[in-house]
């Protein structure tokens, strides 16, 4: 196998994906691979697409669920993970840390990502699914991105307004890009400030997520509310989320009495309602069996369709 010919003992074979994820559960993967370089990143996948093996690009693990069965193919995450400041601008490679993008723009006097502080994963998997919180979201300090198409080994850089940015969405979601790295274009700030800021965040995140358990982080997308209010919780929604046009799902689960409901070890967080978490030796398949109750509650009880914000890998 050419993968095997070109990098070797670097590929581990049948990998467990429980170590990758941070839901600390999910099933191996028949080919694992750490891509160090935007060219390892291309000859992995020009070689996968050779042999014939369905490639998945895997950032921090988090927003994603892997199947007990795990993945048939290769499993590919990308191990570039600098980050550097250039004048009112950070540069960061997509396997970058998040938090480590957000403290290092904080550390520079350089303000626009202090709203991520806490969030997991990488900068890739960040601007993949536009993340998000009090406010602020990556397509609006997101200057341009550098990515390598799947099937045709294209490099192409995106300006921010070719992402199809959209409520955690991006292309990057709908379209086979492997992302290599971005450019953020952020303002002066004041550094203690920023630093304040971010550890306010963090602080605020611990108490009110159940970080002690395996998880995706949120399962479902909050609902947007463009066209009105529906009917069946109309009267009762909070006006701070009419005014903001976005219901969350929280909201809604903790509404329709589902927090603690568990199906074996894969337990609707008391603490956040849309936090689906591991309790200890869950199963995929007990996830997402919760996760199919808990829209079906939904919709019972509202006629709302709640729609998943996490990724299914290998189902």
């Amino acid at each position: 196998m050419k993968l095997l010919e070109i990098f070797g003992e670097r590929i581990k074979k049948n990998e467990p994906l429980n170590r990758h994820t941070t839901y600390r559960l999910g099933g191996p993967a028949d080919f694992y691979f750490e891509a160090k370089s935007p060219e390892e990143a291309a000859a992995a996948l020009g070689a996968a697409k050779e042999g014939g093996l369905p490639a998945f690009a895997l950032g921090g693990g988090s927003n994603v669920l892997v199947s007990d069965a795990g993945f048939r193919g290769l499993v590919i995450a990308y191990a570039a993970r600098k980050t550097e400041i250039r004048g009112s601008r950070l540069a960061a490679d997509a396997g970058a840390i998040l938090f480590a993008a957000v403290r290092s723009s904080a550390d520079a006097g350089l303000a626009g990502l202090e709203w991520a502080a806490g969030i997991p994963g990488t900068v890739g998997g960040a601007i993949r699914g536009n993340a998000g919180a009090y406010g602020g979201e990556i397509k609006d300090v997101l200057e341009s991105v550098d990515a390598l198409n799947f099937e045709t080994g294209e490099r192409r850089n995106f300006a921010g307004d070719e992402c199809g940015f959209g409520y955690r969405e991006s292309r990057f979601k709908r379209e086979r890009w492997f992302l290599l790295g971005a450019t953020f274009a952020l303002s002066p700030g004041d550094k203690a400030e920023l630093l304040a800021k971010i550890k306010e965040t963090v602080v605020l995140r611990v108490s009110k997520q159940p970080l002690e358990f395996g998880s995706a982080g949120s399962v479902f997308k909050s609902l947007v509310i463009a066209d009105g209010v529906p009917a069946s919780i109309k009267g009762d929604v909070p006006q701070k989320y009419v005014d903001f046009g976005r219901i969350p799902a929280a909201w809604l689960i903790e509404r329709a009495g589902l927090k603690g409901r568990r199906i074996g070890e894969a337990m609707i967080s008391e603490k956040h309602a849309n936090y689906f978490v591991n309790t200890g030796k869950a199963s995929a398949a007990e996830v997402r069996e919760l996760i199919a109750y808990a829209k079906m509650e939904i919709r019972k009880a509202f006629g709302i369709e709640l729609v998943e914000e996490i990724e299914y890998v290998g189902f």
